[in-house]
């Protein structure tokens, strides 16, 4: 066991300290011989990429048309293949192959921004894209049935709480209510949910298996890893305010 924190705080420390040197604008392709396999996307590998707003207000969480443009075309430049949420999920499942270089663009909260998002994501570049939404996310059931047109609108509760915070029955009818909202809103099936700020604990996981969910996804900011891969808590890489071009290559790529 102690091992294993050990392995754990080594790793720790090796992403804040890569993710520190990308911060201070060393140059990604210098920082190769750290990232040493991940860079090369081996097997199994997929960086799920989460974002939030986007716009120019500066919040924590909120990245520009332009970054996002940005961060698109480095997509391109460098052989990435986004895939959809489908996708994922069938190779997770053993029902697919992964293609060369595999990332997934996901959008959480349902912000008004989102139809931003896809105008970029999807509508320029041709990326396939999910967005998870809540009951209360501040777009109307004809923004959501648009989203729905662009990618797969899933879950993520009915109000955005700490489902870790709550008993059993609440974090049922949080994400049950959610699903069926979407439901009924998209006439698609609802079957994916993020978890709101990432956060579960195991009633959570058999209040979303009650609720007809077959994968969750958290934030944890690594790469999925479909060889090992945990269907209640999948791992995405939070996009924020404060990355720019260089920090987005070094967590796409691997810390």
């Amino acid at each position: 066991m102690c091992r294993v924190d050990d392995w754990r705080a080594f790793r720790g420390s090796r992403r804040r300290y890569i993710l520190a040197l990308a911060r201070l604008g060393v140059p990604a392709i210098a920082l190769g011989q750290l990232q040493v396999a991940a860079a090369q996307d081996s097997y199994g590998r997929v960086p799920v990429l989460a974002y939030h707003s986007i716009g120019y207000g500066g919040t924590a969480y909120e990245v520009t048309p332009e970054l996002l443009t940005t961060e698109c075309q480095w997509l391109v430049d460098n052989g990435y293949t986004p895939i959809s949420l489908g996708q994922f999920w069938d190779a997770a499942t053993g029902l697919g192959k992964l293609p060369s270089n595999p990332v997934m663009l996901s959008n959480d909260d349902g912000w008004p921004s989102c139809v931003n998002f896809a105008d970029i994501v999807v509508g320029r570049f041709g990326f396939p894209a999910s967005f998870f939404i809540n009951n209360v996310s501040p777009i109307s059931a004809d923004q959501i049935v648009t989203m729905s047109q662009y990618g797969a609108v899933q879950a993520h509760t009915a109000t955005h709480r700490d489902l870790a915070g709550l008993d059993y029955d609440n974090q049922l009818s949080e994400i049950a209510d959610n699903k069926a909202y979407l439901e009924q809103i998209t006439g698609q099936a609802v079957s994916f949910l993020a978890w709101p700020n990432g956060s579960s604990n195991a009633s959570a996981v058999q209040a979303a298996t009650a609720a007809g969910i077959a994968g969750s996804f958290g934030l944890h900011g690594v790469a999925a890893d479909l060889t090992s891969l945990d269907t209640s808590y999948i791992p995405r890489i939070m996009m924020e305010s404060g990355d720019d071009l260089n920090v987005f290559a070094t967590k796409v790529r691997g810390w």
